[in-house]
């Protein structure tokens, strides 16, 4: 993605690790006939070949209808936020680190699935003894939020 302000780019992949590590949720937007549509999830996330997030929900609801319809999205993450007074209204502004993208929606199943949920633990602290009840499983879905591209920025 192109990004008009070069001066707060990021890409350095460790900095941006460490903006989606300290996010809370990130923003999907999908696409509906008429508006997008946004949605805030909860989330986890592997960087490996290639980034990669994961959110889980319900057997059914409107973004499974939309993901259904059409899987390309878009995504927003964001921390960091800080207001910055000053003397005058013009001295005024607001620190943040986000990233945005383009993304595919898929749902995920068998050890894929596992991976999601484990992933999603790990983001919000707990990194190992897992004990997900298997019929929690079964009516939990979990979809991957394959990135294609992104930028990132901040501004100190």
């Amino acid at each position: 993605m192109n990004m008009r302000r070069k001066d707060r780019e990021i890409t350095d992949k460790k900095e941006i690790e460490a903006i989606i590590e300290k996010a809370r949720s990130i923003n999907l937007a999908l696409n509906t006939d008429s508006y997008p549509y946004i949605i805030p999830l909860s989330y986890g996330w592997s960087w490996e070949d290639s980034l990669c997030f994961y959110f889980h929900c319900a057997k059914e609801g409107r973004k499974i209808d939309l993901i259904a319809k059409n899987n390309k999205a878009g995504f927003e993450l964001d921390t960091n936020h800080e207001l910055v007074t000053g003397e005058t209204d013009c001295d005024w502004g607001y620190k943040y680190a986000s990233i945005i993208g383009s993304a595919c929606v898929n749902e995920v199943f068998g050890e894929e699935k596992m991976k999601g949920l484990r992933c999603l633990m790990a983001h919000y602290g707990k990194t190992s003894n897992h004990v997900f009840l298997p019929q929690v499983v079964e009516a939990t879905r979990v979809f991957k939020i394959d990135v294609m591209s992104m930028s990132a920025k901040s501004k100190k």
